[in-house]
Order: structure tokens, then C-alpha cells, then sequence
């Protein structure tokens, strides 16, 4: 959730004067793997931005919109356990046994504890890190490969997003919102790879040992590893075995590994899902009942729900399709586009289309379809895709700008507007002046459920 300020109106004016620069990169497609990435004044107001937002958002909301905020107090115990002295051991405190993301997330809670107390405000400044950290790795990556200008726009879509994706970037609970910072890590690592020509292997084991950490915090990781496997595997066709698989490799046994030493003790209880193992979530029924109940197809629930699913305060239908026109309309607008291209060229190959752009297109098919084949339903499985989605649409946006010049600033005033007005027209239900700094007195555990 955004409110306007001095430094809303600085970003903005550093996009505007960008305006005609950016485009595919060439620094990520081959070549020199360039410096490494240094926090720049775009970089630092955007994170300003987002981090201004989200502490003016924990500030202001009504604490009857807090989600998970039950569940989110078990994270706080491993915090403050691990601040007063542990009762069990430390893996005894784990939330569930598929995922052991609740431990790292209490634990990095426990330092905002020491630091604030043990609040609730402190709590959430866990998964906020995260978030902040995913944003910069994802700008310094889009600033490479596609222009600074993609890539301001990227972090705007990022600041002023949904109110969905604004309520789980504060929602410490060390699951599938808070792998997007393993995402962005991946996809940060996995391009300057390929960029990379002197064939450094620290980066290869660094991105297995990513692969590794984000899959056994969140199943969910695995869409991202599928992708990344698939667009190195293409990238690499014809010469995929080289010395960096086996480092990948290597790095991401060393990552994954505590995962298999606590399945090996537990009976391997972390395939197990819900009462379910995990591939029985998994069944071509489901495909079926989408294909005989069109709401029910992945992607179409995606959007359905891609700002909101409370239907206490927000008008939701309404929103939610505001914000599927404001991000459908780029992408189709750069589809037909390309498709009148193509159609247009008498004879060679077909426009070429940037790796990341497949990367992101890849992971897509790859989310809607594991979505589509399971029951994983919830709009929390739905979180590790805004990122990708608002990269297709930053991109869209700068090539639809390159289409029309001649009215390529009013096209970027009109939908640079667009965000900020309807991320602060969605918010603003959300919020209440009754209990202003709410988080800052509330206690951030509770032993009510727990056994100990």
C-alpha cells in the first residue's frame, strides 16, 4: 500500500526520464557477466518506497484484517524461545513436517525481538526483510537483462501491488510468500550464470545451494527449480553436461540435506501433506473439473482472486478485475503485436524473445499447470507468481512504448497512474484510525495452544 510523498514523486520522475531507455538487455544473453550488482539511487528509493509502505500499512490496518495472525503467533514462540533459552530442541518447534520454513522464519524473528521486543510489528519485520531483499535481487537482475527502465517498473508494480500480495509480504509464517525471495535469489544467480563466459563454479554451487535451502523451506520452490532447469537446459542445448551441473549439483545436495537428515529420523513424515502423501494431491480429476467448470481452471482463479479474496470491506469482484485489465492489457496488447509481426515477415525466423521473458513464460505453464493437476487451491499457493507476472507486464509495457512513440509518455503517465491510484483506492478500506500502531503494543506469541 502506498501514500504519496516526496520520495513516490522522486521514483517516479527518475521512470519518466528513463522513458527512452531500457529494452532487452545483452549482458544476461551472453558475454560479459558485467560488475557486480551495487545498490544505485533508483534502487535505494524504490526499496525506500516499499519498505515506508509497508510499515505505514502495519501501522494503519484494522487488526481484524490481519490474516493468519493465530498462526503467525507459533512463529513468534520459536522467536522468543530462541531469545529466553529453548524448552525442546529446536527442530521439536517446527509448525509442520513438509515444510521447515516456520523455523527459519521465527528464527529470523528472533532478532527483530531483541532488537524492537516481542511484538507483532517485530514479527512482521521477518518476512518484510525477505521481501525487500527479493525486490532488489529482481531489480539488479531486470536492470541487466532487460533495462532500467523495465526494471522501474517492475519495482513500482512491486511497491504498489495488491492488496493480497501487500498483506503477505508482513505475514511471517516461512511458507510459499516468503519463497519468493528463494525465487528471485535463483533467478539473480541462474542468469549471471549464463552470462558468465569464464566459467566460474561458485556461482553454479551457489544457485544448487539456493535450489536446495528454498525447496525443503517450501514445496512450492520446486515450480522455480523446474523452470530453472528447463531454461538452462535450453539455453545450454547440446552442452548441458558440463563442469557447473555437477557443482549445481553438489550445491544443492548441501542445501537440501537437512531436509533428508530430518526425514531420515521422522520416517520421512515430510512427504506427507495435509493427512495425504504428496503426490496423491496430485490426479488428472482436476483437470477435468476445470475443463467441465472453466472458473475452475487454474489461471482464471488466479486472477479471480489476484487482489483480494476478503469480502469484508472490498468490493471485490471489482477490484479483482481492475487489476486483471491493468496487467492483461500490456501482455495481450504485446501479444498481438508480436503476432502481426510474425505474420507479417515474409520469410525467416520469428522475432527473437529475451531469456528471461521465456524464463518467466516458462514458469507460468509450470505454476498454472502443477495448480491445475492438484488441490492446492488456496490464494497463498498463488504468491510465488506475482513476481514473474509483474515482470511480463514491466516488459510489456516498455515494447508497447517502442510500438507507439509518439505517445509512448502518455502510454507510461496512464498506467504508472493507473497503479498508484488503484493501490491506494484498494488500501484504504483495509485501514483504521481507531488502533493506530496496533502492532507496536501487541504481544508477537502466544503459548494459548501449545503443549509447552
Amino acid at each position: 500500500m502506498m501514500t504519496p510523498s516526496g520520495n513516490t514523486q522522486a521514483v517516479l520522475a527518475n521512470i519518466t526520464s528513463r522513458v527512452g531507455t531500457g529494452g532487452p538487455g545483452t549482458r544476461f544473453a551472453g558475454g560479459d557477466a558485467g560488475p557486480p550488482p551495487t545498490i544505485n539511487v533508483s534502487l535505494a528509493g524504490f526499496l525506500l518506497l516499499f519498505v515506508t509502505s509497508r510499515l505505514l500499512y502495519l501501522m494503519l490496518i484494522d487488526p481484524g484484517h490481519l490474516y493468519y495472525i493465530g498462526e503467525e503467533l507459533y512463529r513468534g514462540i520459536i522467536a522468543q524461545e530462541l531469545v529466553t533459552g529453548l524448552t525442546l530442541p529446536f527442530l521439536e518447534y517446527r509448525a509442520d513436517n513438509y515444510a521447515l520454513g516456520s523455523l527459519v522464519i521465527g528464527a529470523l524473528a528472533a532478532g527483530f525481538f531483541l532488537l524492537f521486543g516481542p511484538t507483532v510489528f517485530a514479527l512482521k519485520l521477518a518476512p518484510l526483510l525477505l521481501f525487500t531483499l527479493a525486490l532488489a535481487f529482481w531489480y539488479w537482475t531486470l536492470q541487466r537483462a532487460a533495462g532500467e527502465r523495465v526494471a522501474g517498473y517492475f519495482a513500482m508494480l512491486f511497491c504498489f501491488s495488491p492488496p493480497l500480495f501487500t498483506d503477505y509480504s508482513v505475514t511471517a509464517m516461512g511458507y510459499h510468500s516468503e519463497s519468493i525471495f528463494f525465487s528471485a535469489l535463483t533467478v539473480l544467480l541462474l542468469f549471471r550464470m549464463l552470462s558468465d563466459e569464464q566459467g566460474s563454479l561458485a556461482v553454479p554451487a551457489f544457485l544448487g545451494l539456493t535450489a536446495g535451502v528454498g525447496l525443503w523451506i517450501a514445496y512450492i520452490h520446486g515450480l522455480t527449480l523446474l523452470a530453472t532447469l528447463g531454461c538452462w537446459l535450453w539455453h545450454d542445448k547440446g552442452r548441458f553436461w558440463q563442469a557447473r551441473v555437477l557443482w549445481f549439483a553438489l550445491g544443492f545436495a548441501v542445501g537440501f540435506a537437512p531436509w533428508i537428515l530430518f526425514n531420515a529420523q521422522t520416517h520421512f513424515a515430510g512427504l506427507v501433506v495435509y493427512d495425504k502423501n504428496v503426490w496423491e494431491h496430485f490426479g488428472l480429476a482436476y483437470l477435468w473439473d476445470g475443463l467441465s467448470h472453466p472458473r475452475r481452471l487454474s489461471l482464471y482463479e488466479f486472477f479471480a482472486d489476484i487482489a483480494s479474496d476478503d469480502q469484508r470491506d472490498l468490493p471485490r469482484r471489482a477490484v479483482n478485475l481492475l487489476y486483471s485489465l491493468l496487467y492483461l492489457g500490456p501482455i495481450l496488447t504485446v501479444g498481438i503485436l508480436r503476432l502481426k509481426t510474425v505474420r507479417s515477415a515474409p520469410t525467416g525466423p520469428s522475432p527473437p524473445r529475451p531469456a528471461l521473458v521465456r524464463f518467466s513464460l516458462l514458469y507460468v505453464v509450470v505454476f498454472a499447470l502443477a495448480v491445475q493437476f492438484s488441490d492446492f487451491r488456496a490464494t497463498r499457493y498463488h504468491l510465488p507468481a506475482y513476481p514473474f507476472l509483474f515482470f511480463l507486464v514491466a516488459h510489456s509495457l516498455a515494447r508497447c512504448q517502442e510500438a507507439f512513440p509518439n505517445v509512448q509518455k502518455k502510454i507510461q503517465i496512464i498506467f504508472l497512474g493507473s497503479v498508484v491510484v488503484l493501490g491506494l483506492g484498494t488500501h484504504v478500506p483495509l485501514l483504521s484510525l481507531d488502533r493506530p500502531g496496533a502492532a507496536l503494543s501487541a504481544k508477537g506469541y502466544s503459548y494459548a495452544r501449545t503443549p509447552f
